[in-house]
Parts: C-alpha cells; sequence; structure tokens
C-alpha cells in the first residue's frame, strides 16, 4: 500500500464529518449553505479536520458534498 491509500479512508471519514456538518448547518440556517469552515466551527465541528495527505477541503465541490483536493481522494465520499 502506498501512503495515499493507507489515508485514504481517515480522509473519508473526514469528509463525511464535514459533510454532516454542513446538513447540521443547513438544518438550522433555513436551507442555507455553509460557504466555509467559519460557518461551521465551533458550533458544528470543534476544528477543521485536516487531510492525512496534506489536501485540502473544499466544502464548495461540484456535487454540494465537500471535496479534497489530493486526487486519490476525489470522488470517494
Amino acid at each position: 500500500y502506498t501512503k495515499v491509500e493507507t489515508n485514504l479512508n481517515p480522509c473519508v471519514r473526514n469528509l463525511r464529518e464535514l459533510d454532516g456538518a454542513m446538513s447540521l448547518f443547513s438544518l438550522d440556517h433555513e436551507g442555507a449553505t455553509a460557504m466555509g469552515p467559519g460557518d461551521l466551527i465551533p458550533v458544528y465541528l470543534p476544528d477543521l479536520p485536516p487531510c492525512p495527505d496534506g489536501g485540502i477541503y473544499n466544502l464548495m465541490a461540484n456535487d454540494g458534498h465537500p471535496a479534497c483536493t489530493v486526487t486519490e481522494h476525489a470522488g470517494t465520499q
């Protein structure tokens, strides 16, 4: 296994955690979308979880779910 493959599952867990926090934000704000980490921290998340491969999480991905900038992690949500 490569390092990226080993770190895939923790990244996917982080993306799911972010997605859940975004859903709660939307429910609490009449369907509004969280525009950035500042909308989620500290009410919905204690802090922004880091990608174990150093990727950046994008809350505004094309499909409406958060995504990671690490190519191998893309589309794994």
